[in-house]
């Protein structure tokens, strides 16, 4: 799956995608292996194919490159297209309303089915129910 995903973005041409194009999505490549590699550390010190540097090694290089994508995130987000369902997301919701859909989503939470908090009262409340015109 790496191989083909990485042949096919080194194989894109100029008259294919634009050169930023490219080259997120070569970025996306190495970050997808990168990933896998992560996930499966423990396996790969186990059977001698990577030592505790080159693990290191690893994680540097998934920190950088996760930098360097951080701009591109949204857009990248965007082009596949999935719903807001499948995202599952508060902060990364079509409609923009990050705040609400973080209160809904922490309501619907089993751990948040207790009394609020001491802060509740005097900030997050009047923060959440606060009128919708902007005091600016």
């Amino acid at each position: 799956l790496h191989k083909s995903f990485k042949e096919k973005v080194l194989a894109l041409t100029d008259a294919q995608v634009p050169a930023r194009t490219r080259e997120a999505l070569r970025s996306l490549a190495l970050l997808f292996t990168l990933s896998h590699i992560e996930d499966n550390l423990g396996d790969f010190l186990e059977a001698g194919v990577l030592g505790r540097d080159q693990a290191a090694l690893v994680h540097e290089a998934t920190r950088r490159l996760l930098l360097r994508v951080r701009p591109e995130a949204v857009a990248l987000v965007d082009a596949f297209d999935h719903s807001d369902y499948a995202l599952n997301s508060a902060i990364g919701s079509s409609d923009g309303d990050v705040y609400r859909r973080l209160l809904k989503m922490a309501q619907r939470n089993p751990f948040n089915a207790t009394q609020e908090g001491p802060a509740w009262n005097d900030i997050l409340g009047p923060f959440l129910n606060r009128n919708a015109k902007s005091k600016l």
